[in-house]
């Protein structure tokens, strides 16, 4: 049976979240409940940008979510210190 657009949509939502989570994490000082919302907050904003036409063809999806994810946990936290002797 093919997998139907909600199927896809749904499974790769719960695919790129620990993914998601860890990298804000990594970068931000926020909470799990905080990285959530983001997370639903940018699965919207997709949406929005789909069916306005705001979405290029070939775009890297993964990376699209993780920018989008980026910018709105820039706008809400502040960024983790980098661990100067981690390098």
């Amino acid at each position: 049976m093919p997998y139907e657009y909600n199927d896809i949509v749904r499974q790769f939502f719960e695919e790129l979240k620990p993914l998601f989570v860890n990298y804000l994490r990594k970068n931000f000082t926020l909470d799990y409940d905080e990285i959530m919302d983001i997370y639903t907050d940018v699965w919207m904003d997709v949406r929005n940008n789909i069916t306005r036409g705001r979405v290029e063809t070939g775009t890297k999806w993964k990376a699209y979510i993780l920018k989008m994810g980026w910018n709105q946990a820039n706008k809400k936290a502040t960024r983790r210190p980098r661990d100067i002797d981690s390098y």
